[in-house]
C-alpha cells in the first residue's frame, strides 16, 4: 500500500499534479489574450497592398499616432490632436480583430489625423509579431504598421 502512494506522489511531482481534465490549449489561449494587453505602440505608417509605405502628418509628434492596450478589451489612442479612447474584441485564434467603440475629444485634426481615426472604423484583422504590430483595414488593402514602445 505505501508503495502504491509513494508511486502517485511520484507521478504528481513529475507531472506537475496537472488536473487530467485541464485542456492545455486553454491555458494557451488565456496566456496570448494578454499579448495586447499593457502594450503600447507608436505609428510607423498606413502600408498599401503595393507595400508602398505612406507617414503620417506631423511626424515630429511624440505622443501622435501612438496606440495603448490598457486592458483586455480597451485601448487608448491619441491622432494629431485628439485623444481617442474605445474598446476592441480580439480573436488570437483567428486573428480577428474589430474595433466595437471609438470616441474621444473632438478638436480639428492637423495633418493626417482623421486619415488615422477612420482607418479605425475598418479594422478587422490584426497580426502580431515581436515588436510590430499590424491593423488590417479596408478589407485586407492597407494596414497600420505600429512598433512597440515602452510602456
Amino acid at each position: 500500500m505505501l508503495s502504491i502512494i509513494l508511486l502517485i506522489c511520484g507521478g504528481c511531482i513529475i507531472g506537475g499534479c496537472k488536473n487530467p481534465d485541464e485542456n492545455v490549449d486553454n491555458e494557451e489561449i488565456s496566456i496570448e489574450t494578454r499579448i495586447l494587453e499593457k502594450t503600447k505602440w507608436k505609428l510607423v505608417g498606413i502600408v498599401d497592398e503595393q507595400g508602398d509605405m505612406k507617414i503620417l502628418e506631423p511626424k515630429d509628434c511624440d505622443e501622435c499616432y501612438t496606440l495603448t492596450f490598457d486592458s483586455s478589451s480597451t485601448f487608448l489612442s491619441f491622432s494629431s490632436a485628439n485623444q481617442i479612447e474605445g474598446t476592441y474584441v480580439v480573436d488570437y485564434e483567428t486573428k480577428e480583430m474589430r474595433i466595437t467603440e471609438f470616441k474621444g475629444t473632438e478638436i480639428n485634426e492637423r495633418g493626417d489625423g482623421q486619415l488615422f481615426c477612420n482607418l479605425f472604423y475598418s479594422v478587422k484583422s490584426f497580426i502580431l509579431q515581436e515588436n510590430e504590430l499590424r491593423l488590417y483595414c479596408n478589407e485586407k488593402k492597407n494596414y497600420l504598421l505600429f512598433k512597440i514602445q515602452q510602456f
